[in-house]
């Protein structure tokens, strides 16, 4: 460079500036990774929790099916077609 030009340099404001996206980098991962976290807690209230064996839902159509001989059958045939190697 020649001589008696002054030279201008940021790198002190480079620098700064560097380390201020770093520590917003670091900033915006950790508010994602804490709604990640917290979201991943969040339990809507439509969830009803049941004991076993109690059956709450609408009417099944194959619950009064099941009571047949003939059903009973059927579902015992398919089991003896694909379980027999257990």
């Amino acid at each position: 460079m020649a001589e008696g030009i002054p030279v201008l340099t940021l790198n002190g404001r480079h620098d700064a500036c560097e380390q201020r996206m770093k520590q917003m980098r670091f900033q915006s991962i950790l508010l994602t990774l804490m709604f990640l976290t917290v979201g991943a807690c969040y339990d809507s209230p439509s969830t009803a929790i049941r004991m076993p064996g109690e059956y709450k839902g609408a009417v099944d159509p194959l619950l009064e099916k099941q009571r047949l001989a003939k059903q009973q059958e059927t579902l015992k045939a398919r089991l003896l077609l694909v379980q027999t190697d257990r």
